[in-house]
């Protein structure tokens, strides 16, 4: 009889956890998770804010009504280009990227003579039918 496990042999799993079995948690994990959550879920009213009002102490207008995340607040603080930049790396965490792409351009010339032929008959010259 053969030594030895192969999969599929109708004798179950080779090894490892059950199938279905969770992960153990993480505190620190859960904590910096609540943690983003937190940051980006609105939950403060734009009235409440004192750099988003006007001169005379009224809310500006695109923000009237509104509730913002923290994330929210620190972006109106930004600077533009510094806005631009992290709305960049923001993207690479659930934007895929596209990977490199490399073509061959080289091509193979299997039929040298007619390619050759082809050339002279290009360039003039008279070539008999019987030459290779």
């Amino acid at each position: 009889m053969p030594k030895g496990r192969k999969p599929n042999d109708g004798r179950g799993r080779l090894g490892g956890r059950k199938a279905g079995t969770p992960n153990k948690d993480n505190p620190l994990k859960t904590l910096l998770h609540g943690h983003s959550v937190d940051y980006f879920t609105p939950s403060i009213p734009a009235e409440d804010i004192d750099f988003l009002r006007d001169a005379e102490g009224q809310t500006l207008p695109e923000f009237r009504g509104r509730i913002l995340s923290q994330y929210d607040l620190d972006l109106v603080r930004m600077k533009a280009s510094d806005r631009a930049k992290i709305e960049v790396e923001l993207l690479s965490y659930h934007t895929p990227k596209m990977q490199s792409v490399s073509a061959d351009m080289t091509v193979k010339d299997n039929n040298q003579k007619y390619t050759n032929r082809l050339t002279r008959l290009a360039a003039g010259e008279d070539i008999p039918n019987d030459q290779d």
